[in-house]
């Protein structure tokens, strides 16, 4: 019966994730972290990186087509490690100030980068968790 009631009333698709919602996807996480503790300063990594790193199945799971969709979430979550003192943001070359926001980004043109701060060879799961340990 089941099945004739998904034919005939089939659900709605889910509409695409919210930007703050992209960095909460397990995958979208995993990579970025991935590349942030394997990319050794001074290096850095391009988000769009990121983006193309997901699967068909995770843009699904997302709501999103393509992967430039993807980018605007992934600006959020650059900022919000870095607002944990975890990596700085470049954009267009040159180091965002402490003052920019995610929002001021995302209207800028050019390539975001992110470098990791260098804490002498520790990677992002050597640390504590954000919970544990002391902004001060």
């Amino acid at each position: 019966m089941s099945a004739l009631y998904n034919w005939l009333w089939p659900a709605p698709k889910p509409g695409p994730a919210r930007d703050i919602e992209v960095g909460h996807h397990k995958s979208v996480r995993a990579h970025f972290i991935s590349l942030l503790d394997n990319t050794e300063p001074p290096d850095s990594f391009k988000i769009s990186t990121v983006a193309q790193m997901l699967s068909p199945q995770d843009m699904t799971e997302l709501g999103f087509e393509h992967w430039r969709e993807v980018m605007p979430g992934l600006i959020d979550l650059a900022f919000e490690f870095r607002d944990l003192g975890d990596c700085d943001v470049i954009v267009k070359g040159r180091l965002a100030p402490d003052s920019a926001t995610a929002e001021e980004v995302k209207g800028m043109e050019g390539p975001v980068r992110v470098r990791r701060k260098d804490y002498s060879g520790r990677t992002l799961h050597d640390r504590k968790p954000a919970a544990t340990r002391s902004r001060w």
